[in-house]
């Protein structure tokens, strides 16, 4: 995977997830902080296959393992408390909450 101006190799079992910030695509690490990935979330979403990531919105692309919670909140949306933590809120659009509830066996 390229990641800034060096290629770096990792499992994606290594990623908690996806998010597309300040007009680029990261991805976090379980210990790392945040490290930028020349891919798009389109492009990712279609190489890594919905078995471990789903794209909850415009903006995450989420690793089943890194949702910690997921509490109640108003207006049918479901908000995600995601380990290691976001630097924002991550709802799951509300289009996407029935497949994301198939996705997690719900």
């Amino acid at each position: 995977m390229s990641s800034g101006p060096k290629l770096r190799s990792l499992e994606t079992a290594d990623v908690a997830y996806f998010f597309f910030a300040d007009k680029a695509t990261w991805f976090t690490l379980w210990q790392d902080p945040r490290v930028d990935v020349e891919y798009s979330l389109d492009k990712l979403a279609e190489l890594l296959g919905p078995a471990r990531f789903f794209r909850v919105n415009r903006r995450f692309l989420v690793a089943r393992e890194a949702i910690h919670t997921i509490p109640a909140f108003s207006g049918g949306k479901l908000k995600l408390d995601l380990l290691p933590p976001s630097r924002e809120e991550v709802f799951v659009s509300g289009d996407r909450v029935p497949p994301f509830k198939g996705w997690l066996g719900k």
